[in-house]
């Protein structure tokens, strides 16, 4: 009877262990920092053209770095609603970590200042292997048509808007 008594009491300590474990792991998360903020966007070059399904595009090659980022051409303006860098500390797992390999992301939101509703553009890009790229994301929107790719190989998003 003692050896069960003593089986019984071990098994309730690991039991006991193993929720409060399962309750940190659930109910915890790490502070691995926010992503910044705001800033100035990188340009590379000055506005170009380009051309996509026989419409005429400018297009303007930018380094976005940090959420709540805007910059404009013509009559839409392009801010980023979220960014995601895998070299900044983030979560992974359990705990925090970067991932020099990763894919970055971005939400682009498109404002046109005739004031159709805003649209929201998600891009993936770069990583090691890196995702494709190459095809244009493009609004609803006709008039101006706005759209961002990315193309292989490249450090920066191009940001594309129609013209005639």
């Amino acid at each position: 009877m003692r050896r069960l008594n003593t089986i019984i009491i071990v098994a309730l300590m690991i039991g006991g262990s193993v929720s409060i474990l399962a309750y940190y792991i659930q109910y915890t998360q790490p502070d691995c920092g926010s992503p910044p903020l705001g800033g100035t966007p990188v340009t590379h070059g000055s506005l170009g053209s380009t051309t996509i399904d026989g419409q005429p595009y400018y297009q303007l090659n930018v380094t976005f770095t940090a959420e709540l980022q805007q910059i404009s051409i013509g009559p839409v303006s392009y801010q980023t609603s979220s960014f995601f860098d895998p070299n900044l500390s983030h979560r992974i797992g359990f705990g925090c970590g970067t991932d020099p390999n990763g894919t970055y992301s971005a939400d682009i939101t498109l404002n046109f200042n005739d004031g159709t509703p805003i649209e929201k553009l998600s891009i993936a890009f770069g990583g090691n292997p890196p995702v494709s790229g190459g095809t244009p994301l493009l609004t609803s929107h006709v008039n101006p048509r706005a759209g961002v790719e990315w193309i292989q190989g490249t450090t920066f998003l191009t940001l594309l808007l129609s013209h005639n």
